[in-house]
C-alpha cells in the first residue's frame, strides 16, 4: 500500500510539473506578474476549494465553464495567461492538482531562469558589510540569479548556515558540538 501511495504522489507531482512546463513554454509572462498571480490564485484555491471542485464537476457546457473561469480571473485580477492555464486544467479535469501545479510553476520558472533562493541563517543579525561579503562569496560559487533571505537561528549558537535548493553549507558551534557527540558515541 505504501509503495502504491508513493507512486500516486510521484505521478501527481510529475503531472503537475508537466502542466507547469507546458504553460511556461507556451506563454511569455513577466516574473512579478506570474508570481503575484500564482499567490492570488493559491489563496483563492485554499479559501474556496469547493468553487473549483464544482466548476470541474458541473454539468454546464464547456463554454459556460470557460466564461465562469474568465469572470473569476477578472475578479481576482489574474493575468490572461493564468486564465488560460485554468482553462487547460478544467479541460483535463485536473483541478485537484491546482495547488501542486501552482507550486511547480514557481519552481520551474526559477529553474528555467537560473534563479536560486539562498537562505543565510546566523545566530545573530548581520550588518550590511557582512551580508555583502557573504553574497559575493556565494555568487562566486553558484551560477545564476541569487535571491538572498536572511534569518536568525539561535540553535546555531554561533556561526552560519547557507542553504539553496541544491546546496547546504554550515559552519556553526551547534554542528561542531553534534560532530563531537557523534565521535564520542562511535568510540563508546
Amino acid at each position: 500500500k505504501r509503495k502504491c501511495r508513493m507512486n500516486r504522489l510521484t505521478q501527481k507531482k510529475q503531472k503537475a510539473r508537466n502542466f507547469a512546463r507546458a504553460f511556461l513554454r507556451a506563454y511569455e509572462i513577466a516574473e512579478a506578474e506570474l508570481f503575484a498571480g500564482i499567490n492570488v490564485l493559491r489563496d483563492c484555491y485554499r479559501e474556496y476549494p469547493l468553487v473549483f471542485h464544482l466548476l470541474e464537476l458541473s454539468s454546464a457546457r464547456v463554454e459556460e465553464k470557460y466564461q465562469a473561469i474568465d469572470e473569476l480571473s477578472e475578479k481576482l485580477g489574474l493575468p490572461a495567461q493564468l486564465a488560460s492555464l485554468l482553462h487547460a486544467v478544467m479541460r483535463y479535469k485536473e483541478f485537484h492538482l491546482l495547488g501542486s501545479i501552482l507550486e511547480m510553476l514557481q519552481e520551474e520558472y526559477k529553474r528555467m531562469h537560473s534563479i536560486q533562493d539562498v537562505v543565510v541563517s546566523t545566530s545573530h543579525p548581520l550588518d550590511m558589510h557582512s551580508r555583502e561579503c557573504i553574497e559575493k562569496l556565494v555568487a562566486a560559487k553558484i551560477i545564476g540569479t541569487l535571491r538572498f533571505t536572511y534569518a536568525q537561528d539561535p540553535a546555531l549558537i554561533a556561526g552560519i548556515r547557507i542553504e539553496t535548493p541544491l546546496y547546504c553549507w554550515e559552519h556553526s558551534a551547534a554542528r561542531t558540538i553534534q560532530a563531537l557527540r557523534q565521535q564520542r558515541e562511535i568510540r563508546e
